[in-house]
């Protein structure tokens, strides 16, 4: 194989080692968007609620017939920030390259509710719902009530 060949593999195969690691940063939902549902690829009797809005998540409760259950854990990040890198993949890590940094007016809230009874949850979550509040007791306080999520199969 020619010198000048095997340059061009050489350094095909480096910059395609260095793009292994690399992964697009998730962008944020749109403002005022709500996500009910049951952790993906995970436990089967936990609900996630996500909340992109200017408030954050102040509760979050399961309301079945037999009663509600409380989100175990609200996580908040005021002004979460997106990271926006060269397009090129390779380029992530090289010095001289700028990533842009982009800060939200937004909170993004994240809730967690575990269900206690599956088989309770199976047989009542149609008629369930999820009480989500947002922001502190005053002017701008909101409640939202959504549907409960499908159990997962």
């Amino acid at each position: 194989m020619p010198f000048s060949r095997r340059v061009f593999a050489a350094t095909m195969l480096l910059a395609l080692a260095g793009c292994g690691g690399w992964q697009k940063p998730a962008a944020l939902p749109a403002p005022g968007t709500v996500n009910v549902r049951f952790v993906p690829g995970g436990d089967v009797d936990t609900i996630e609620v996500t909340v992109y809005d200017r408030l954050p998540l102040n509760s979050v409760d399961l309301v079945l017939p037999s009663g509600f259950i409380e989100a175990e854990e609200i996580e908040t990040d005021k002004a979460p920030a997106t990271i926006t890198s060269p397009t090129t993949p390779f380029a992530v890590n090289t010095p001289g390259f700028v990533q842009r940094t982009t800060q939200s007016n937004e909170t993004l809230s994240t809730a967690q509710i575990r269900i206690p009874d599956r088989n309770i949850y199976r047989q009542e979550w149609q008629e369930g719902s999820i009480r989500v509040q947002l922001g502190r007791s005053g002017a701008s306080q909101r409640v939202m009530i959504l549907a409960a999520p499908r159990p997962p199969a």
